[in-house]
């Protein structure tokens, strides 16, 4: 897995001066490379680099390797979208690799400019340390508010897959476990006694007991019985556990048990 490692460069007034002109050139290489590309219709980097290669030299002072770099950057940004001309920021990045970037050490960067190279002072605290002998040499130089960044590209191994031996349980506090022919809500709260309390009031009609549906959904409205026909059911006012005894209310969603009227109305809203 690739990763990427950044590193603050320290250079000083002048060095941070020829790194900033070494970067508006190179972007406005960059986007004349672009420019011939959109007009040619060319995205090989090939026939680009075999055309341009000298031009661009001799126009914009780079040296072989960064317009090298040049060229490459702008083909990549040119394939994301052949229909559009591609303008490069004159803040962007600059493109460098083994051949133009060396490092003295966990020290000093040696980067390649338009008047030579420059050894830059670098800062890197304890994780890039241990990280940085993972670095390939390639690295992009990036301004950030007016300071200096090198991005390094490293390889980070990656994790054995973990296999999970114990399971954590989660409770989403769901306690609505299924809905009455009246609309008589049956909540989890009372170790199954509201369902052997909703057996009972059905036990005289075991051939309605396939119509109770988990949920007042559109389908069990629509497949609704009439109320008449549940018979004697269960008295819904005596409470069925301790914690509603204490609370003053019914077990089996008692409290907010609505008949449903059989003519096909609104189904009536909850209290609060």
């Amino acid at each position: 897995m690739k990763t990427t490692l950044q590193l603050k460069l320290l250079p000083s007034i002048t060095q941070h001066a020829l790194l900033l002109d070494t970067m508006h050139v190179f972007n406005a290489a960059c986007t004349w490379i672009a420019a011939y590309a959109y007009a040619e219709q060319c995205t090989s980097k090939f026939l680009l680099q075999k055309a341009l290669y000298q031009e661009v030299r001799q126009r914009f002072g780079l040296s072989a390797q960064l317009a090298i770099r040049a060229i490459a950057k702008a083909v990549e940004a040119s394939k994301r979208d052949k229909a559009t001309p591609v303008a490069f920021r004159p803040d962007g990045a600059v493109v460098y690799d083994e051949r133009i970037l060396s490092f003295q050490g966990l020290e000093c960067a040696s980067l390649m400019t338009l008047q030579g190279r420059v050894i830059v002072p670098m800062q890197m605290g304890a994780y890039q340390r241990v990280q940085f002998s993972r670095g390939h040499g390639q690295a992009d130089l990036v301004l950030v508010h007016g300071q200096f960044f090198l991005l390094l590209t490293i390889d980070t191994p990656e994790a054995p897959p973990m296999e999970p031996t114990h399971f954590l349980g989660v409770d989403l506090g769901i306690v609505q476990l299924a809905t009455e022919l009246r609309w008589a809500r049956l909540h989890g709260c009372c170790g199954g006694a509201c369902a052997r309390a909703l057996r009972k009031s059905t036990a005289d009609l075991p051939g309605h007991w396939h119509h109770i549906c988990p949920a007042a959904t559109q389908e069990a409205v629509r497949h609704r019985i009439p109320v008449s026909s549940l018979g004697q059911s269960c008295d819904l006012q005596t409470p069925c556990c301790p914690r509603h005894r204490h609370e003053g209310r019914a077990c089996a969603g008692r409290l907010d048990a609505h008949p449903q009227p059989d003519d096909g109305s609104q189904r009536p809203a909850q209290q609060a």
